[in-house]
C-alpha cells in the first residue's frame, strides 16, 4: 500500500514495502489487460457490383499471424483473383496493434445476387469466423443511340458488323469499337472480355488504327479492335451483351497548380473506372445452296484466284512428277485442300506438301501452296488430265470453279539395263610363256616367328562385323517408322502435339519468372488449342471456349477439369486486354494447364 501524508506545502507520499508476490500479481494483470483479442474479418469496398466491373475484397487479421492467404470460397457466377497483401502496425494508449489485410479482385461473370460464405481460418488452438457478405451484380445500362446520356457518357462499346448476313465457312472481321469522349487524357486501359459467339471461330483481336467520330455535338476517339470470326454453323448468332470497363484518366481540375509547373505537364489526373456494355445483336448465318453446287467442291469460301504448273514433261513409266498449285485470295486459307480430280487414275498420287503464306495480321489474306507427286503408270498416258477448284463466293452469292486445260506429257518406256558384250578371240589359242629361269628351292626354312591369331577367332572382331547389321535393322525400323507416321497423320500430329506441349510447358516456367504476360498467355492459349485440337481431330486454330461445352462435355472429361479449361481460356482472353499480371497468377496458372493438358490427353478420344 501507499500512504499519503499531509504536508504544509502539500502532500507527499512515503512508500510502504510491497509484498513480491503482489508485484508479480500486479504486472500480469497489466499484461492481460494490454493483450488484444485476434479477429478476422472480410468486407468488400461495394456490395452492388456492374457486370464487367470489379471490386476488392479484403480479408482483415487483426493481432493474428495466418500461415498464408486464405482462399475465398468458389461462388458460381463471380471470380477471385489475389492481388496481395498489405500490413499495419499502430501504437495507441501504450498498446501495439497489428494487421495483415489479403485482397482479392471480385469479377462477377453475369448479372445476379450472391452470397460470398462465411470463411474459417484456424490459427493455433482458435479458430477464426468472417460473416457472410451479399453481392448484387447489375448490367451496366446502355445509353439509346443519339440520346443525351450517350453524349454525356465517358467511355462507349460497341461493335460493328460488315454485314447482318453470312455463309457457313465464311470468314468476316467483326470491329469491337471503345469510344472515349474527349478530355480523357490518356489512352484507355481495356477489360473488355473476350468475344465469345456460340457456332464461330474466334481469332486474334488485332488494334487498329484510332479515329475520331462525333455523336450529337459531343466528339469522341475510337479506339478499334478488328477481330476475325469464322462461321461454323447455321441459324441465328447472337452477339453480345457483353460487359467491360474502361480505365480512364480525367484532368484534375481541384489540385492547385504547381508554381514550378505552369503549364501543368506534371499535373497527373484522377483515374476513374467506368463499365461499358454492349447491345445484343444477330448475325443471320445461311446454309451453303445446294443449287448449282460443283462436284468437286470441298467447302472453300471465299474469293480465289488459281495459278499451275508441273514437271518434268518427258518421263519414264514410274518416274515422279511435280504438280505446284498455289490459291491466292482472301478466306479461311488454313482450311483449304485440294479436291479429289476424276481423269487420274492410271496415275499414282501422293499426299501434297502444304505451304502457307499470310499477308495481313488477321490471317484471311494471303497464298496457299500445294506441291504434289504423281506417278505415270503407262505409255499410253498422252497428256496431264485438266485440274479444277471449286470454291463459294460469298459477295457473289454463288459457286465459282477455277479450270486448268490438260497439257500434253510423253511418258516413253523405263529404260532397260543393256547386256554386257562379250568378244570372243577365233585365233587359235597361244600357249603362255614360261619363264626360262628356275627359282632355287631354299633348304633352310630360315626364322620361324609365332604368328598371332586369325581375325576370324577373336571376340572383338566378330563383335565388329555385327555393327553393319545392328545399323541396318536400325535403318529398317527407322524406315517403317517413317512409312507408319506418312501413312497415319494422326499419329504424326500426335506425336508432334506431345513434343509440343512437353518444351512449352519448360517454356512457361521461364517466361513466369520473367513476367512476360504477352508471350507466356499467348502460348498457354496455343498449347490449349493443339491440345483439344488434336484430340477432336480438328484444327487448332478451330478451338475456342466454346469447343469446351459443344465437343467437350460428352468426352468423359470430368467437371472440374471441364471448370478448369474455361477458367485457363478466360484468363487467355483476359490478358490480351490486361497484360499485367502478379507472380502469384503465373503460379497458379502453371499446375492447373498441366494438370488440365494431362486430363485430356487422357480421356478425351
Amino acid at each position: 500500500m501507499i500512504e499519503l501524508r499531509c504536508l504544509k506545502n502539500g502532500f507527499s507520499p512515503r512508500p510502504e514495502p510491497v509484498p513480491g508476490r503482489f508485484v508479480f500479481a500486479l504486472l500480469l494483470s497489466s499484461l492481460v489487460v494490454s493483450a488484444n483479442a485476434a479477429s478476422f474479418t472480410a468486407a468488400l469496398d461495394h456490395d452492388t457490383i456492374l457486370l464487367g466491373d470489379t471490386a476488392t475484397l479484403s480479408l482483415k487479421f487483426e493481432d493474428a499471424q495466418p500461415g498464408g492467404a486464405p482462399q475465398p470460397p468458389p461462388v458460381t457466377g463471380l471470380q477471385f483473383n489475389y492481388i496481395g497483401p498489405s500490413s499495419q502496425v499502430s501504437f495507441i494508449n501504450g498498446e501495439t496493434r497489428s494487421s495483415v489485410t489479403h485482397n482479392f479482385q471480385v469479377r462477377p461473370t453475369q448479372p445476379g445476387e450472391y452470397l460470398i460464405p462465411a470463411m474459417s481460418v484456424r490459427i493455433g488452438s482458435e479458430t477464426l469466423t468472417t460473416q457472410p457478405i451479399q453481392v448484387k451484380v447489375v448490367r451496366a445500362a446502355t445509353p439509346t443511340p443519339g440520346s443525351e446520356a450517350e453524349q454525356e457518357a465517358l467511355a462507349l462499346l460497341r461493335y460493328a458488323l460488315p454485314k447482318q448476313e453470312v455463309f457457313v465457312g465464311e470468314t468476316i472481321v467483326i470491329e469491337q469499337q471503345v469510344l472515349i469522349r474527349s478530355g480523357v487524357q490518356n489512352v484507355p486501359a481495356l477489360e473488355i472480355p473476350a468475344l465469345e459467339i456460340s457456332g464461330c471461330a474466334i481469332g486474334k483481336a488485332i488494334q487498329g488504327q484510332q479515329r475520331q467520330t462525333v455523336i450529337g455535338s459531343t466528339p469522341f476517339t475510337v479506339v478499334p479492335f478488328h477481330i476475325p470470326v469464322a462461321v461454323l454453323r447455321a441459324g441465328k448468332l447472337n452477339i453480345g451483351p457483353i460487359d467491360g470497363a474502361v480505365v480512364v484518366e480525367l484532368p484534375n481540375r481541384s489540385r492547385q497548380r504547381d508554381p514550378f509547373d505552369p503549364f501543368g505537364m506534371f499535373n497527373r489526373g484522377v483515374q476513374q473506372r467506368v463499365a461499358v456494355s454492349s447491345p445484343l445483336i444477330t448475325l443471320d448465318s445461311q446454309p451453303l445452296p445446294e443449287q448449282g453446287k460443283p462436284a468437286r467442291f470441298n467447302g472453300a469460301v471465299g474469293q480465289f484466284e488459281m495459278a499451275f504448273s508441273f514437271g518434268p514433261t518427258n518421263v519414264g513409266v514410274g518416274d515422279p512428277v511435280t504438280v505446284r498449285v498455289e490459291i491466292v485470295g482472301r478466306g479461311a486459307l488454313d482450311a483449304l485442300t485440294l479436291p479429289e480430280q476424276t481423269g487420274w487414275e492410271e496415275f499414282k498420287v501422293y499426299p501434297p506438301t502444304v505451304k502457307t503464306e499470310l499477308r495481313d495480321d488477321l490471317g484471311l489474306v494471303g497464298k496457299r501452296s500445294f506441291e504434289q507427286v504423281v506417278v505415270p503408270g503407262s505409255t499410253d498416258i498422252a497428256e496431264l488430265p485438266p485440274f479444277e477448284f471449286a470454291y463459294f463466293d460469298p459477295e457473289k452469292r454463288a459457286y465459282q470453279t477455277l479450270h486448268e486445260p490438260a497439257r500434253p506429257l510423253l511418258v516413253r518406256p523405263s529404260g532397260a539395263t543393256p547386256s554386257p558384250t562379250i568378244t570372243a578371240n577365233n585365233g587359235p589359242l597361244q600357249k603362255p610363256e614360261i619363264a626360262q629361269d628356275i627359282v632355287h628351292i631354299k633348304p633352310r626354312l630360315g626364322k620361324v616367328v609365332a604368328k598371332s591369331p586369325p581375325l576370324i577367332s577373336r571376340p572383338g572382331f566378330v563383335a565388329l562385323q555385327t555393327i553393319p547389321l545392328v545399323a541396318l535393322l536400325a535403318a529398317v525400323l527407322r524406315r517403317k517408322r517413317a512409312d507408319q507416321l506418312a501413312n497415319n497423320p494422326r499419329l504424326r500430329r500426335q506425336q508432334q502435339v506431345h513434343r509440343l506441349v512437353h518444351d512449352g510447358l519448360a517454356q512457361l516456367t521461364n517466361l513466369a519468372a520473367e513476367q512476360k504476360s504477352d508471350e507466356f498467355f499467348a502460348l498457354v492459349f496455343r498449347l490449349l488449342q493443339e491440345q483439344i485440337g488434336e484430340r477432336l481431330d480438328m484444327p487448332a486454330s478451330a478451338i475456342t471456349e466454346a469447343v469446351i461445352d459443344d465437343r467437350l462435355a460428352g468426352s468423359g472429361l470430368d467437371e472440374e477439369s471441364l471448370a478448369s479449361l474455361h477458367w485457363l481460356f478466360q484468363q487467355c482472353n483476359q490478358a490480351r486486354y490486361a497484360p499485367v499480371q502478379s507472380q502469384q497468377e503465373f503460379e497458379a496458372i502453371l499446375p492447373a494447364l498441366e494438370s488440365a493438358l494431362a486430363r485430356v490427353n487422357e480421356v478425351c478420344i
